[in-house]
Order: structure tokens, then sequence, then C-alpha cells
């Protein structure tokens, strides 16, 4: 029997890695950019302000190099990446849905050794131009409805570009998983989480927006709950479940096999009296 198929899905920033990888572009390579972040975050929406201050950024004469090397200074704990090489021998899809964008992720992927343990990024496209700067399409995804609400300000929890609990939806509609088990930590997580069943678990990192959203909302959560701190705990948490995955597919490989015999058993059982009598009629050919 085949291992049950899991969905893996992780966040990016804050998640599988340990940083936010926009603000330490910006705080390495463009200390007044970075402040102007922080302005322009609060009155614009985060895709279209990284799109604006990276403009700025190539503008201000910082290269394609420059970039890939602050982009390679962003860390990926080595346990987070035990977590992907644990969830690829368990047989898992991996999938990363964020509000970043394809260069950031693939280039640190790539760097950490991972990228071909992720089946899929799902994020923000972006592409060097002619002048190697970075050119974001905000659009990717089209604008997409989100539909959960922020009980306290009434604002939408995703961004207008991209909402991760329609994503999650969709990747659940595609195919059949026996469970998922989902990696956040941001507003923009909280929203997936409410599509999760009870079969499947959120792990939530301690600190941040995604813990308060949690506990505040506890029970409009089906899933199992896990809090963590550092990829160590998110490494734990994958161990104990992939094992508890795998023990219940033992048990159910058992019950199998138990019934089985049971039929084919009842089946000797009925049949007997049918194979006594033919045994009999046959029996004077033995004297021919």
């Amino acid at each position: 029997m085949p291992n049950p198929k899991a969905l893996v899905v992780f966040d990016f920033d804050w998640s599988l890695v340990d940083e936010d990888s926009d603000c330490i572009v910006l705080e390495k390579l463009s200390k007044p950019l970075r402040m102007k972040m922080d302005k322009l975050q609060h009155s614009m929406e985060w895709i279209d302000m990284m799109a604006v201050l990276l403009k700025e950024l190539h503008s201000a004469g910082i290269t394609r190099s420059q970039i890939e090397s602050a982009l390679s200074s962003v860390p990926m704990h080595p346990s987070m990446v035990s977590c992907l090489h644990m969830a690829k021998h368990h047989n898992a899809d991996i999938i990363i849905v964020s509000d970043a964008n394809t260069i950031w992720i693939d280039h640190i992927l790539t760097h950490y050794g991972v990228h071909h343990l992720v089946d899929k990024i799902i994020t923000n496209h972006a592409e060097w131009d002619a002048g190697n700067c970075i050119a974001i399409d905000s659009n990717t995804h089209s604008q997409q409805n989100c539909n959960t609400i922020h009980s306290t300000t009434g604002e939408k929890m995703c961004n207008r570009n991209l909402c991760k609990g329609h994503e999650l939806r969709q990747l659940l509609n595609l195919r059949e998983y026996d469970n998922v088990v989902y990696v956040g930590d941001g507003v923009n997580d909280y929203c997936p989480s409410l599509q999760l069943r009870d079969t499947d678990v959120v792990c939530v990192r301690k600190g941040r927006t995604l813990e308060k959203l949690i506990i505040d909302n506890y029970s409009n959560v089906r899933a199992e709950i896990k809090f963590w701190n550092d990829a160590d705990d998110v490494l734990e948490i994958f161990s104990n479940v992939f094992t508890r995955t795998r023990l219940k597919s033992e048990e159910k490989e058992r019950n199998a096999s138990t019934r089985m015999w049971y039929l084919a058993k009842g089946m000797v059982a009925e049949n007997i009296p049918r194979i006594l009598s033919l045994n009999r009629a046959a029996k004077p050919l033995e004297h021919l």
C-alpha cells in the first residue's frame, strides 16, 4: 500500500526562512529606502510598494549581483532544510504560497540547495528586464476576492493580488490529500488556516501576528494547532505528524489484511459442503 499522500504548504518570509526577504534586501543595500518602506507600507499594497522601491533601488545604482548577494544572506535554518527533505521522503507535495516574488524565492531556494524539493511556488511573478531592473507583476493571480474579514478592523485578511485561502482551496480541489500541514506566521496565513480540515495541522509561529489571530479565533480553526518558536520545533512537529500518519497507514493495511483473511476463511467455510459433495461424487472414478 503506498504512503498516504500529504500536502505541505509553507509561507516563505518568517516561516520557511527566518527573516523578511524584502526587508533584508533594502536593509543591506539602501537604508533610506528601508526607512521609506516603513512609511509606505501603511498606505500601499505590499506588492505595489515593493515594485516602486525596487525601481528606486535600481535608479540608485544597485546592481543585480548586489541584490543576489543580499538574497543569499537571507537565513534558512538547517532544521527547516531538514523539514523539506523529511516531507519529500514521506511522499508529500511541497508548495510555497507567498506574497514575495519568483526571483527572491527561486534564488534563495537554489542557494540552499532545496529548490528541487519544492513542487510548486505560488507567488508574484518577477523578472529582470534588459537593464537588470526587477519588474514585478502584481496581477499574477488577478484580483482574488478574499472573503475572510478581520473581526476588529473589518479589512480583508489577504492582499488583493493573492488570497492564500483561495490558493489552498484550489490545491485541495485538484487532488485528494490525506492530510495537510500548513506553516505560517502572518495575517494572510489566517485565511488558509480556516480552509484546513480536522485531519490537518497548522503550524503557527509564536510572537507573530498569526498567533494572536488564531488565539482570538480558536473555535474557527478546525485543524490541529501547533505553535512553534524556531525550525527545530517545526522539525519535531513534522516528525510526529509523519510518524502518526505512517502508523495509521500501517494499521489500516493490517485491518484490510485481517478483513481479507476472514473473508477468505468465510468463503472456504461456506463451500466445504459443496467441496465434500464433489469429492464423494468423484471417488468411483478412482477404481476405473
